[in-house]
């Protein structure tokens, strides 16, 4: 038995080669079902290279149309399940489960834009605050306790407490069994602060915080700055089109008046949509492959909550190819090879190592403009520390100077009345 069967491309369910042959997810699920059904088939895409929707003429088109048609005898594809479908044509079991997400470039976040006082965001102002308070206390304290000749108000004692509290330690010798009691709960103290500001610290330079211009199809909708795009045929037409919800039907409304100016906005060429999305301004709804998102790493993905989110085989009305199907994808859930096949594809895009057990990692390098605030604090103590000096050496002197002055002129005088 010899079978017609349609695909269409979306990698990574079905793509061709650099040989010009069928290749991914889809593909070997058919491949599965011809051997556990022992039928042969011929593969080939639709004729006007669309999914399935209903044209402005009331018919359907793509792999919808071929079906109906009987062009073809079955879809082995990603193709998603929604109602109106349903009532044209035939489903198997659902193969593959997804959740739908947006793909936009982010313009609030830019890895070029400096992360203003980043060292200082693992703790609030109150407790930047506390914290300057009571390192000033506990140095007047242990002050208090030693009773120093030093008479600066930043004594050696301030220095010593600031030391510890940034781990330098310090050369001070503590006498009294009250400052050694003092100084050891002072340490437990130290302790909590360093180790809560340093995981805080490594956690903000080498994560990426993202904000997010939306997080949903609601917030989308109220949004002037995005623009909803969607690929033409595909599910999602359906969806907006047929849709009862009010966003729904702003959002399609919104993109039927700007697909007027845009063509590109509303379009079944999917690299068109990406390079689109890619200039901003743009928010594409597809299903969030997860491949995608490793692919276009500029681009943010966010997942969405949608009713539908299933891929099945397309069959003709009526035919029982739809159980026997089933049955077959039913085998292959059990034996978890959609799993198989889903990893294999992915090592073979570079996604996933031999050994890997998850996507790679990305992590974000710490550049110069997450750190400037640091050298500033930096010159700030040098311009400080100078001026504390000119007053130490300077200042000391000309009050010598004037005072031996004054008193050389007061003893003169003094000589002269007597």
């Amino acid at each position: 038995m010899k079978l017609k069967i349609l695909t269409n491309l979306w990698s990574p369910f079905s793509e061709m080669n650099e040989d010009g042959q069928f290749i991914g997810i889809a593909i070997d699920l058919l491949k599965h079902v011809a051997k556990d059904l022992n039928f042969t088939y011929d593969l080939f895409l639709p004729r006007d290279g669309k999914w399935g929707s209903v044209s402005s003429n009331g018919t359907w088109n793509g792999m919808i149309r071929d079906l109906l048609d009987k062009q073809a005898d079955a879809s082995f594809a990603p193709f998603t399940v929604v109602k109106s479908r349903a009532e044209a044509v035939d489903f198997t079991t659902s193969y593959y489960f997804f959740r739908p997400a947006i793909s936009y470039k982010n313009h609030l976040t830019d890895s070029k834009t400096a992360r203003k006082l980043l060292f200082l965001k693992p703790f609030s102002s109150l407790l930047w605050v506390l914290l300057g308070l009571v390192t000033l206390l506990v140095g007047f304290v242990l002050r208090f306790f030693e009773r120093p000749a030093n008479k600066f108000i930043y004594s050696v004692e301030h220095l010593f407490i600031f030391g510890s509290l940034i781990n330098q330690g310090g050369s001070i010798t503590v006498n009294r069994g009250a400052s050694r009691l003092f100084l050891s709960a002072w340490w437990v103290f130290v302790i909590t602060i360093v180790a809560t500001y340093s995981g805080n610290i490594i956690a903000n330079l080498a994560i990426r915080r993202v904000s997010y211009p939306f997080n949903s199809l609601e917030e989308l909708a109220e949004n002037n700055e995005y623009r909803l795009v969607l690929l033409e045929g595909a599910a999602y037409e359906l969806i907006f089109k047929e849709s009862n919800s009010t966003i729904y039907k702003k959002l399609w409304k919104q993109l039927q008046e700007d697909a007027k100016e845009t063509p590109d906005m509303f379009t079944s060429d999917y690299d068109a949509l990406t390079r689109l999305v890619k200039k901003g301004g743009y928010a594409f709804l597809d299903d969030g492959f997860e491949t995608k998102a490793l692919k276009h790493r500029d681009l943010t993905f966010i997942t969405i909550g949608i009713t539908f989110s299933t891929y099945a085989i397309a069959v003709q009305p009526g035919s029982y190819y739809q159980y026997i199907i089933s049955e077959s994808i039913l085998k292959a859930l059990e034996n978890g090879l959609i799993n198989l096949w889903e990893r294999r594809i992915f090592r073979e895009h570079h996604y996933l190592s031999e050994s890997s057990t998850g996507f790679h990692s990305y992590i974000r390098k710490i550049v110069l403009f997450d750190i400037v605030e640091v050298f500033y604090v930096l010159f700030f103590g040098l311009f400080v520390s100078s001026v504390v000096l000119f007053y130490e050496r300077y200042f000391h002197h000309l009050k010598y100077f004037f005072t031996k002055k004054f008193c050389n002129l007061f003893n003169r005088n003094a000589k002269i009345q007597y």
